[in-house]
């Protein structure tokens, strides 16, 4: 939370192949979402149109198009565990001593242990 160094954030694929600025924009509507949808859960006058508004998400991720290429909502959508990028894979093969630090590495470096 409130990391503002960028050399401090994970080097996963979706934080280094997004701009920042737009990396933030995409959470800052993912919390204006979620803030708006736990309002209508708490009032209960208004608490009628929240499955309303959980179908209205859905055009809301469609209009994101106007804000994000495809090849970025890709990489934020990703449903997979996605790797770190390639370099930070070779960052943690170099700091691998013993072939029981392989098992703590990340699961596409289990090639460097079987080489």
């Amino acid at each position: 939370w409130f990391i503002w160094d960028r050399s401090l954030y994970p080097r996963f694929r979706y934080v280094t192949r997004v701009p920042y600025a737009k990396l933030h924009k995409y959470t800052a509507i993912q919390l204006f979402s979620w803030a708006l949808l736990w309002v209508l859960t708490i009032i209960k006058q208004i608490a009628v149109i929240f499955p309303f508004f959980m179908a209205a998400l859905v055009f809301v991720r469609k209009s994101l198009k106007w804000l994000f290429t495809e090849e970025e909502l890709a990489e934020l959508d990703a449903h997979e565990d996605l790797p770190p990028d390639d370099e930070e894979m070779e960052k943690l093969e170099k700091t691998v001593r013993t072939m029981d630090d392989v098992d703590k590495l990340p699961r596409q470096a289990e090639v460097v242990k079987s080489s």
